[in-house]
């Protein structure tokens, strides 16, 4: 029962990733204004400490 359960955790954890979560990217860029390079390097180092864990 205990894995049963911590693979349930994982999966529910880790629903908005791989695939999912570059659609949903995908959508928002589509929809969004021009950015510079320097707005999406900004933009991505201050997101990296989010999705590093």
């Amino acid at each position: 029962m205990p894995l049963f359960f911590g693979e349930q955790e994982y999966r529910f954890n880790h629903r908005n990733t791989g695939k999912q979560m570059m659609d949903k990217v995908a959508k928002y860029i589509s929809k969004s204004y021009p950015m510079t390079r320097k707005q999406i390097t900004n933009a991505l180092n201050a997101a990296f400490p989010i999705f590093a864990q």
